[in-house]
């Protein structure tokens, strides 16, 4: 009886060796048909794609920030002699459009610093030698007060001159004109052009 035990064993045991060896066969042709193999082909260029975006993204958000036409562009310039800053805001020169920090840097030749830098505004700042053109000298010239301008050596350079006639003014202020009334800044300079009207 016990060799019937271990022939029937043996039996289901090779039964079920060749239905697993059969099933393993089968899906292995499965997997091998065109249909099974293109959808694993797409699969792997859906992924490839997906890598492919998300790195250009990475690099893409890693760009430098560069500069536009609409980039504001500010002028800072500090006088050694006088100690003033004059500030000019200007549209952008269309030579530094599209330019990173590092290229602008190039460009400006150490003639410049860059204080700021983003692409809505660029601040750059110098230090020059002399003194600002915001210095004015206010003195009597043929019966009228004058404007004159102090360039680089604090000489006198004559701007223009006003309508306002000295006659009518107090001995007092007609003298201090005879010396040259200093001012700083075309806002002091307006508002004692005023006073003398």
């Amino acid at each position: 009886m016990r060799k019937w035990i271990i022939a029937i064993v043996t039996v289901i045991l090779v039964i079920a060796l060749g239905v697993a060896i059969g099933f393993f066969i089968g899906n292995q042709e499965a997997e091998d048909s065109p249909e099974i193999l293109e959808d694993k082909v797409l699969a792997k260029q859906n992924k490839q794609e997906v890598e492919e975006t998300n790195e250009l993204w990475i690099a893409t958000s890693r760009q430098e920030e560069k500069t536009t036409p609409s980039t504001e562009w500010i002028l800072k310039t500090t006088y050694n002699d006088c100690g003033h800053t004059i500030e000019e805001k200007q549209n952008i020169p269309t030579m530094y459009v599209n330019l990173t920090k590092e290229e602008l840097k190039e460009k400006l030749e150490k003639e410049w610093n860059i204080e700021k830098f983003s692409r809505e505004q660029v601040v750059l700042s110098r230090y020059q030698h002399g003194i600002c053109k915001e210095h004015y000298v206010l003195r009597e010239k043929d019966g009228y007060i004058a404007i004159y301008t102090l360039n680089q050596y604090d000489q006198e350079e004559f701007l223009e001159m006003t309508e306002i006639s000295v006659q009518y003014l107090p001995e007092l202020d007609v003298e201090n004109l005879k010396q040259g009334i200093h001012v700083t800044g075309k806002k002091e300079l307006n508002e004692t052009i005023e006073d003398y009207e």
